[in-house]
């Protein structure tokens, strides 16, 4: 066999490459949210005003805007260059275990990146234009950044800690959880080490500098917006605020667990806030390897509670610690419940259950390593085609939370078929969630026009196509209605001026 069929590099790059080229196939086979329309809105404002107009009330922090605005100007303004940077950061967060591969070795390189590729909703926002999977791919570079650190005492981990920890503060204002869950999982495990490998008072005040640098840099839209400088203050009350004012996002406490084990005969937990309705749908299980996690943690838990034994106990025990602490808080004290959130959970669980299936293949219990690949494997990928390629929105799939349906791309088709045949006419949106037609319709020929639903007079027609709410009807024979379903929370009658 030839050398570079024995090589680690070539088994890790095939993981990757094969990641990469699932996330790329059929990337449109979903509509836009209109949570990624709006995002491309903000791509337009870095092209009009140089950078981007950073404000505490709206769509999280400047660093997405601009490596998405770097991929779409390469890529085109597509839903795959649109998506492009989703991708890719997916993708980089299946890489990041090689930074272990001289602690843990190359079988857990493997496991982890394996499992980070193939998580379900680690894969399906992987594939969704907003800042989540950035987030993440930065909330484990700076887990495994201090954990090196403290583990070899090599300053190179400290300052790729402090880049990566000033990336995820200008990425979304929820970081102040994960830093909060890291710093304390830290301190457990390394309470009688971080004296002694801490930096000194040099490198301490240069990566203060690079933090601030950074933090500046970003926020101010490259010296060009000072004001959004005083806006990144602002930005993480104004999100904890959410917490008690924006209601129609909450949910029970059980909401994240139901989507995780969705399927699962659960009904009695009813009582205890696990609502049935978030699960009853659905035919598999979103994540079933972690319920594989469940059970091997009777093989697992010795190691745990003996974290400070060696460096690969430590790994395990901050990996077990840090999804405990992240799913408890995202479930309990916070309200605010999207599926996206899920990703932080589904992250470090996703390493802990690489740690325990490396430590199961280190035990040499060859028959038992083998059932539990095995049923990793299949149980996940089929979650993961089920749920991204089968059935990639809609009902039937709890990780699609308010999505557009396909009457969106219908309307679309039938008002640019309407304005090919009258290129002069008039279009009026008026609904209360017209996103995402504003990035469908951006190329049309007809002069478009968006209001909110409240706003306009239904009395009046002074447009040739007019989107309403459901439930306005006529008889007028001037015009011709049709009914479209948007979105899971939109319904809209359209009127057609006939020629």
């Amino acid at each position: 066999m030839h050398k570079v069929f024995r090589s680690h590099w070539f088994y890790f790059a095939l993981i990757i490459a094969i990641s990469f080229v699932f996330r790329l196939y059929q990337i449109d086979i979903r509509p836009l949210h209109n949570d990624e329309a709006v995002n491309h809105l903000f791509l337009g404002d870095i092209s009009r005003l140089g950078y981007y107009p950073y404000s505490h009330l709206n769509y999280h922090g400047p660093f997405y805007f601009y490596i998405t605005f770097f991929l779409v100007s390469i890529f085109g303004d597509s839903e795959l260059g649109l998506r492009l940077s989703s991708i890719l950061m997916g993708v980089g967060l299946a890489s990041l275990p090689l930074m272990l591969r001289g602690q843990l070795g190359w079988k857990f390189v493997y496991v982890s990146s394996v499992l980070l590729s193939i998580s379900t909703s680690l894969f399906f926002f992987s594939r969704y234009a907003i800042h989540e999977t950035s987030f993440v791919f930065l909330a484990v570079l700076l887990f495994f950044s201090l954990h090196l650190w403290l583990e070899h005492k090599n300053k190179k981990y400290f300052y790729i800690a402090v880049v990566s920890l000033a990336f995820f503060i200008a990425t979304k204002e929820t970081f102040i959880i994960t830093i909060a869950v890291l710093g304390f999982c830290i301190l457990v495990s390394y309470y009688n080490r971080i004296k002694e490998f801490f930096p000194g008072r040099v490198d301490v005040y240069w990566c203060i500098g690079i933090l601030v640098f950074i933090l500046i840099i970003l926020f101010s839209g490259f010296f060009l917006n000072i004001y959004g400088i005083k806006e990144m203050f602002l930005a993480v009350p104004q999100w904890v605020g959410r917490n008690s004012s924006d209601t129609g996002h909450f949910k029970p406490w059980g909401y994240y667990f139901s989507i995780i084990f969705s399927s699962l005969p659960l009904d009695y937990l009813e009582e205890f806030g696990l609502k049935k309705t978030y699960w009853k749908a659905v035919k598999y299980p979103v994540e079933p390897q972690f319920i594989i996690s469940l059970v091997l943690l009777v093989f697992t838990f010795k190691p745990l509670i003996k974290f400070n034994a060696n460096s690969i106990n430590r790994f395990g025990f901050i990996s077990f610690l840090s999804t405990l602490l992240i799913t408890g808080i995202y479930s309990f004290p916070v309200d605010y419940k999207a599926p996206w959130l899920i990703m932080s959970i589904c992250a470090f669980w996703s390493l802990f259950l690489a740690w325990q299936i490396y430590y199961i293949i280190e035990s040499k219990k060859f028959k038992c390593v083998a059932i539990v690949l095995l049923l990793t494997l299949v149980s996940t990928l089929a979650s993961n085609i089920y749920y991204n390629f089968s059935f990639p929105y809609g009902a039937n799939n709890p990780l699609s939370y308010v999505h557009t349906s396909k009457g969106a791309l219908d309307l679309k088709s039938d008002i640019e078929s309407y304005c090919d045949k009258n290129d002069k006419a008039k279009v009026l949106i008026a609904v209360n969630s017209y996103w995402p037609l504003p990035y469908y319709l951006r190329n049309s020929s007809c002069k478009i026009a968006y209001k909110q639903a409240k706003t306009y007079d239904s009395k009046k027609r002074d447009h040739d196509v007019v989107v309403l709410d459901k439930g306005i009807k006529t008889d007028d024979p001037a015009w011709a209605t049709k009914y479209y379903r948007i979105s899971d929370v939109q319904e809209t009658m359209t009127w057609y001026r006939r020629r």
